[in-house]
C-alpha cells in the first residue's frame, strides 16, 4: 500500500441541491383525482412523480394519461403526454411532449404542449396543433375546447374539409 500527503488542499466540488430543489415526496407509480366542487374531473396517472411542496406543484413524468369527466362524471375523454405538471395554487394541469387527446366520440388533438384549467373546465394552448375529425384534419397555432373536444376552436387555421352536397 502507498500512501502520499501534500501541502496543497484538494478543493472538493460538489453538486449539493438546496432543500427547495429537493422533491419532498416521489412516488411510482402516481394516482391523483382532480375535482371541481367535489365533481370528479379527471383522474391523473405516471409513471413517476416529484412533488416539490414550496412551489405547490407536481412533476409527473414516465408516461402521463389523464381522463377527463363531465359535468355529469360520465367519461369525455383521454389525454396521454411523455411529462407534465400540476401546479396546485393554480389549479392547472400542463402537458408536455407528444399530447394526445382523443375523446370519446373520436375526434383527436396532436400538440407538444396542452393545458387543462380544473376551474374553467378548458384545455388550452397556444402551440401548433393537428384536430382530427372524421375525415376533416385542421392544423393552427392555438386551441381552446371542453374536454370533450366538442367545443373547439383552433386559432390561425388552415386544412382540409370535406362539405357533402
Amino acid at each position: 500500500m502507498i500512501c502520499a500527503c501534500s501541502r496543497e488542499t484538494d478543493t472538493i466540488e460538489t453538486t449539493a441541491r438546496s432543500a427547495e430543489e429537493l422533491p419532498d415526496q416521489e412516488s411510482w407509480p402516481f394516482y391523483s383525482i382532480l375535482t371541481n366542487d367535489g365533481i370528479k374531473s379527471a383522474e391523473v396517472r405516471s409513471g413517476y412523480m416529484a412533488h416539490f411542496f414550496s412551489r405547490r406543484v407536481y412533476e409527473l413524468s414516465d408516461s402521463v394519461i389523464a381522463d377527463f369527466y363531465d359535468e355529469s362524471g360520465n367519461h369525455a375523454s383521454r389525454l396521454t403526454a411523455d411529462k407534465g405538471t400540476i401546479n396546485e395554487s393554480e389549479d392547472i394541469m400542463v402537458a408536455q411532449k407528444n399530447v394526445v387527446v382523443v375523446s370519446d366520440s373520436g375526434i383527436t388533438l396532436y400538440t407538444d404542449e396542452l393545458f387543462w384549467d380544473n376551474k374553467k373546465e378548458i384545455i388550452y394552448t397556444d402551440k401548433s396543433v393537428m384536430f382530427i375529425e372524421k375525415t376533416d384534419t385542421l392544423y393552427g397555432r392555438g386551441f381552446e375546447s371542453d374536454r370533450s373536444l366538442k367545443n373547439a376552436t383552433i386559432f390561425e387555421t388552415t386544412g382540409k374539409f370535406v362539405i357533402k352536397k
